[in-house]
């Protein structure tokens, strides 16, 4: 009885998978322009590879100004973000603030960065101004604000009597 074990085809498969370049644990990490901060995350663990970025535990604060609005600030958290060229993908307990006092919480979520298009298949509650609203899957615009959501269902706090409906 004879067993044959090919070994370069075993070292082909191991070249193969993806290993990361940088590993930071508790780590901060800060995007400086020539003027101020653009953007701060903040991790527990994250992962720099060639073609994507994975974090765990993540924090990602981002300014955005411009002469017309000012200085906004835009902040997401998840238990796993994963960034692939432009797009984004939140996993678990994400929470995002925008600079519109919007807030949404849902556990799944897609973000363009170029378009600014984000995208759930899940449940989610929002919160903005004296509103809050649920629903199951939204589609949202950042640049035009266009919100579209199924199976929402809406709490408006009314100004005369103070009553929440």
């Amino acid at each position: 009885m004879f067993l044959f074990y090919n070994k370069d085809m075993d070292t082909k498969q191991k070249e193969k998978e993806d290993k990361p370049l940088v590993v930071f644990e508790e780590s901060i990490m800060y995007k400086i322009n020539d003027k101020t901060v653009d953007e701060i995350i903040e991790s527990k663990k994250a992962y720099l590879f060639k073609n994507k970025e994975e974090i765990f535990d993540g924090i990602i604060v981002k300014k955005n100004e411009n002469e017309k609005n000012g200085e906004k600030i835009n902040t997401v958290s998840a238990n796993h973000i994963l960034k692939n060229k432009d797009q984004l993908t939140l996993k678990g307990n994400v929470n995002l603030q925008r600079d519109d006092k919007l807030t949404v919480k849902t556990d799944y979520l897609e973000y363009n960065l170029k378009t600014k298009i984000a995208k759930s298949n899940t449940k989610f509650s929002a919160l903005q101004d004296n509103k809050s609203f649920e629903g199951v899957g939204f589609y949202a615009n950042g640049k035009t604000n266009y919100i579209e959501a199924d199976k929402i269902h809406f709490k408006v706090k009314l100004k005369d009597t103070d009553e929440i409906k």
